[in-house]
């Protein structure tokens, strides 16, 4: 897993980072933990945080970037996906309702094929946190516009 990698050399250098996962059953047997949103990973920074040696960092491609600076997740996103990690780590029933937490894939519309994260429920639609255009945002579908993540 090259978020990992890029994750762990990040810690070497001194950020703290967040990498979020989710576990599948490989073969009936095998739990195997993957990334959620593959391909990325959050660094924390202050302020004052020094941000160009991210981009320099063994395992990174490139950052997101708001203007010439890093973009920003809006507050409480990170923090969100951090509280649900541990409904991720157990891989579930192929045929059980949707719950918060889970990761799934976009199966139609703009969207199609973006993996996502349920943030919320209701009687007939999910509400996602998914990466889009650079920021974690939130959209609100029916159940049937998802479909669990295939591996």
């Amino acid at each position: 897993m090259a978020e990992g990698w890029a994750r762990n050399n990040l810690i070497l250098r001194g950020y703290t980072c967040f990498v979020p996962t989710r576990c599948v059953l490989r073969h009936h047997t095998r739990i195997v933990t993957l990334p959620l949103f593959v391909g990325y990973g959050f660094v924390a920074l202050a302020d004052d945080d020094p941000w160009i040696p991210i981009q320099y960092t063994p395992g990174v491609r490139s950052l997101l970037r708001h203007g010439s600076r890093p973009a920003l997740c809006p507050p409480g996103a990170v923090e969100a996906l951090q509280a649900s990690e541990y409904l991720r780590a157990t891989p579930l029933p192929a045929h059980r309702p949707w719950r918060t937490g889970d990761a799934c894939c976009l199966t139609q519309g703009p969207f199609a094929h973006m993996h996502a994260v349920v943030h919320a429920l209701d009687d007939h639609t999910a509400t996602l946190s998914l990466l889009m255009l650079g920021e974690l945002r939130h959209v609100t579908v029916p159940f049937h516009a998802i479909t669990p993540i295939k591996d």
